[in-house]
């Protein structure tokens, strides 16, 4: 089913407008939904998943440890780099153009529709999650607390797997103890 809806959805592209369509959804697509969403993924793992954590399940899965320049770039520079080069794309917004056809306003609103709904996605799930933990929980900033913290479900499925997890996690908890800046400077491990 889902090799013929995709398909049918590409024979958009083979009509005589096809070369359009795809400029308009590449550039919303690709150029604004994808460069934001990126950015909200980078800092969602790296400030609320946590870097610490993100590099405990790198160490479990890899078996090796990251050093110091990659918890800078991950924790600091890159979110950074992303959220700049999303506000100079905006910033430096043209005309959408294909060849000497400029997009007027209607494709160009159908192209932010486009942008827009896949980025809204991001807010609809928090909220969504907001509202489930707000029922078991006593008010709003508690139930923000809770979607914010990670769950003794965020490990490995398998029982043996899910076991060794642990250990890994008491280890490091153990050797971490003594550090009480792990929340103001995840890169410090």
């Amino acid at each position: 089913m889902v090799c013929v809806m995709g398909f049918l959805l590409g024979l958009i592209y083979t009509t005589p407008q096809g070369q359009y369509i795809l400029v308009l959804v590449d550039h919303y697509i690709r150029g604004v939904a994808i460069l934001l969403l990126t950015t909200l993924e980078t800092v969602a793992v790296t400030w609320v998943y946590g870097l610490r954590q993100f590099t405990r399940d790198i160490h479990f899965m890899l078996d090796r440890s990251t050093g110091l320049f990659w918890r800078i770039c991950w924790g600091i520079l890159n979110p950074t780099f992303l959220a700049e080069v999303f506000v100079y794309s905006q910033a430096q917004h043209q005309d959408l153009t294909c060849g000497t056809y400029v997009f007027d306003t209607i494709p160009t609103g159908v192209g932010s529709t486009m942008a827009v709904t896949a980025v809204a996605l991001v807010p609809l799930m928090f909220l969504k999650e907001v509202i489930n933990k707000y029922g078991a929980s006593q008010g709003l900033q508690r139930a923000l607390i809770d979607v914010f913290t990670a769950t003794s479900e965020w490990s490995p499925k398998d029982p043996a797997l899910r076991q060794e997890y642990r250990n890994l996690q008491a280890t490091e908890d153990k050797t971490a103890a003594w550090r009480s800046c792990d929340r103001c400077c995840p890169w410090a491990m």
